[in-house]
């Protein structure tokens, strides 16, 4: 039996079908910003409910760059250094830590540190990265539901969720916000996916000293619309790799945080205890680098990254820490 071939789509029927569809993701698009902001105005009811007062100065290891807009852009890092008179240095020599020494105290001794874990941190930039995700069954779809309405109505913390178990490509850049005398006074790094328009981490990086800890952290800081999640990260040493853990116990503990601060400088602060990230960081072979991310919510793992970094040919040579 013989068929009838498909009629021929006109011109005509063509524009009209791709129109239909750009009209559909028109609304899609629009649905999830809505949802965004009705997400993002509650939650930032609740802070202002049930956070706590912390007034300027009082706690200068939470402290950091808030977001002015509903959206955030790598434009924040030319933002930021212009108002607090700072110049922007983007250029291959640029880390995530100025020096791995700083991080020295009772509980963390830099020396032993791999040289080639030491080097990734002080030459990030040097460095070109790829991930691998994976997601607990259960947890999907509240993640989806987060990322494609708050975390992509604010162009901030949208965890690569899609294309699970597939290695992708990630385009990252470091950049250095100087002073006068060419010293870094905060570090910016903005993450996306190679495949995606958006920015999937718009973030800063220094070391603070925590309260509850004996020893400087790592201070990871990713502004939002007229607030800031702060995440302090207590490193460890254990087997030759890297540890960085954001569990510690109560206020004042490396941990989450969610700030929203008033013009006069009064912030409410959010201590997120139920949230709980690690990082683990081990050296392959010279140039190659693996790092393991695991994100808990009340001790069940929900998310799983597996990077891997690859130090480009022409990066500055490994040398040991004096």
């Amino acid at each position: 039996m013989m068929t009838e071939p498909e009629p021929r789509k006109t011109p005509l029927a063509l524009a009209t079908h791709e129109g239909e569809n750009k009209k559909a993701s028109t609304s899609s698009s629009r649905l999830s910003t809505g949802l965004g902001r009705v997400g993002a105005f509650v939650l930032r009811q609740l802070v202002r409910l049930f956070g706590r007062t912390v007034r300027s100065g009082e706690a200068v290891w939470l402290e950091g760059p808030s977001g002015a807009s509903a959206r955030m852009s790598e434009s924040i890092y030319d933002e930021l250094a212009e108002k607090k008179g700072l110049e922007v240095r983007r250029d291959a020599r640029s880390g995530l830590i100025p020096s791995t020494r700083l991080m020295a105290g009772p509980s963390f001794d830099p020396r032993k540190l791999d040289p080639r874990i030491r080097h990734f941190y002080e030459y990030t930039s040097q460095y070109e990265l790829d991930l691998r995700g994976e997601t607990h069954p259960m947890s999907r779809p509240l993640l989806w539901l987060l990322v494609n309405t708050v975390g992509r109505s604010m162009n901030q913390l949208s965890l690569p969720i899609r294309g699970e178990g597939r290695q992708r490509k990630v385009v990252s850049e470091i950049v250095e916000l100087v002073d006068d005398r060419g010293r870094s006074r905060l570090t910016g790094w903005s993450r996306k996916d190679a495949d995606a328009e958006d920015a999937s981490y718009i973030g800063f990086y220094t070391l603070a000293s925590a309260p509850g800890h004996d020893s400087p952290c790592v201070k990871a800081m990713f502004p939002v619309p007229r607030g800031l999640i702060t995440v302090l990260l207590r490193p460890s040493l254990r087997d030759g790799r890297l540890y960085l853990e954001s569990e510690g116990g109560g206020f004042g503990n490396p941990g989450w945080y969610l700030s929203l601060r008033r013009p006069d400088g009064v912030a409410k602060v959010v201590q997120l205890g139920w949230l709980q990230t690690s990082f683990e960081v081990q050296a392959d072979r010279p140039g190659h680098l693996y790092c393991h991310q695991l994100v808990s919510v009340r001790g069940v793992a929900v998310l799983k990254f597996r990077y891997r970094m690859v130090r480009r040919v022409e990066a500055t040579p490994l040398t040991r820490a004096a």
